[in-house]
């Protein structure tokens, strides 16, 4: 079997593999997984694992001379037994309400053949050919049918590395292994890929979150401006008290004069937010999201469309909300997404609590 390109974070650690040995079986047991749509034999795990020790002597049992592989067998056979026990626990709202239960994989016992070898070749040459076409997609390229499959195609090798990176990593290191996640549209596709749903419906969902919300605290949303007033108010009602007033908010409106550039520049280490334009006639001419020195615009831009975006980007650069910008983005993603949460700081719980019994009262 033929390893995977490492990324350049286990890149940086050739040589020394043992002193996180836990990242490397991480990476590489994601990939036996993926070549073997999961139906691994002993047979895969005794070859995978000599391949591995080949390329990283390192990782050898020194205790075992007939068997050096032995360590890193059985630490992949675990790895694919975790992995598998919390593929069974995914949240209700990270799945398609409609599609029907998948039928359980007949395993089979793949025979350490030629056969195989070429097999696991051929398809770890071409997930790398697709992983270099999909690093050339620059910042002005769209949401076309190639690119779409080449983010499809290369989803849990990028999302594996994503969620093996150090806690809140900068959205700049992302974009530097994954450059097509620094442009708006396939942000979104990406997080659509994440939760099994097409991004029209995320945004639908997300809409009529917004009305129900705006009726809960009695404030109109009608039009795109309304809306944008709607998320400045409800920001201001559930931010920190203590929150500095240096900080930007979470949602600014700004009018379609004089140079927009200075509403878009921020700080290394900054949470993304939303900044809108809109012109004279009340109209929304712009959107962008801002952050961690970045502004990405987005397309053809309403408040919900860049609302979702907004919320896509943290999920898709696997990142924790700010302090200051936490309860607001959970209303929104909790009420709007569905996402499952037990970060209940206490202005949420609030807000819970109350927006529960609106509701209720709804619907009597």
């Amino acid at each position: 079997m033929t390893l995977p390109a490492l990324p350049s974070n286990l890149k940086a650690m050739i040589g020394k593999a043992n002193s996180c040995m836990e990242k490397f079986i991480a990476h590489y047991g994601h990939y036996l997984r993926t070549v073997t749509e999961d139906l691994i034999s002993k047979a895969d795990y005794k070859i995978f694992s000599l391949t591995i020790i080949k390329a990283h002597p390192e990782l050898s049992d020194p205790t075992n001379v007939e068997n050096p592989n032995h360590l890193v067998k059985d630490m992949l056979s675990m790895f694919v037994r975790n992995a598998r026990r919390k593929d069974k626990f995914v949240p209700l709202s990270l799945t398609d309400d409609h599609e029907e239960p998948a039928r359980k994989k007949q395993r089979k016992f793949i025979m350490p053949s030629e056969s195989v070898t070429s097999r696991t070749e051929a398809e770890a040459s071409e997930m790398n050919k697709l992983q270099e076409a999909l690093k050339g997609i620059g910042p002005n390229v769209g949401a076309t049918t190639h690119h779409t499959r080449l983010i499809r195609e290369t989803f849990v090798p990028r999302r594996e590395w994503i969620s093996h990176l150090p806690p809140d990593s900068s959205p700049t290191l992302i974009i530097h292994e994954y450059p097509h996640l620094q442009k708006v549209d396939l942000i979104c596709y990406e997080f659509s890929l994440m939760r099994k749903k097409d991004v029209l419906s995320l945004q639908s969902d997300l809409g009529d979150a917004v009305q129900s919300i705006a009726n809960f605290i009695s404030l109109p949303s009608r039009t795109e401006r309304e809306r944008a007033d709607f998320l400045c108010k409800l920001y201001n009602d559930v931010k920190p008290k203590n929150v500095s007033k240096k900080l930007p908010p979470c949602f600014s409106i700004q009018q379609c004069q004089g140079d927009p550039d200075v509403h878009l520049k921020s700080e290394a280490g900054e949470g993304a937010r939303l900044v809108f334009f809109f012109d004279t006639e009340d109209k929304l001419g712009a959107a962008f999201i801002v952050g961690d020195t970045l502004a990405m615009p987005v397309n053809n831009p309403t408040v919900c469309g860049s609302l979702l975006a907004l919320l896509a980007c943290y999920h898709a650069w696997d990142l924790t909300y700010p302090p200051a910008f936490k309860c607001v983005l959970l209303i929104f993603d909790v009420h709007g997404l569905g996402t499952i949460t037990n970060d209940l700081n206490g202005a949420f719980k609030k807000f819970n609590i109350d927006y529960s019994r609106f509701k209720l009262s709804q619907t009597f």
